[in-house]
């Protein structure tokens, strides 16, 4: 079965059998135009600039890892599951997530 991962901390038809901690996943977005460009043309604030695909693939991407490094654990999902984004200097995206691996499993009343 995979794991689910979700940003509740707790759901009503789940019963938290085991804590097994917090897993964390990260990954670095640079950006696909060069800063230096995009100040010589003025066309916008470079800062400002991230491309809304690469943030929805790297959040992808991280929802992935955090189901990999989950299940290798033996969590069955992931609890409040946070995702943050910090920019870094050079246009460079840190995007970051983290949640609480449990096992658990859905009481029969909501099967």
């Amino acid at each position: 079965m995979p794991t689910i991962v979700c940003t509740l901390q707790l759901l009503p038809s789940l019963k938290v059998k085991k804590v097994l901690g917090v897993v964390e996943a990260a990954i670095i977005k640079a950006h696909a135009i060069d800063r230096k460009l995009l100040e010589t043309a003025g066309s916008m604030s470079s800062s400002s600039f991230v491309e809304a695909s690469e943030l929805e693939n790297g959040a992808e991407m991280l929802i992935k890892r955090l189901e990999e490094k989950a299940e290798k654990i033996g969590a069955t999902h992931v609890l409040g599951t946070k995702i943050s984004l910090k920019k870094l200097p050079e246009g460079v995206v840190l995007i970051y997530a983290y949640g609480t691996a449990v096992v658990a499993e859905i009481e029969q009343a909501y099967q």
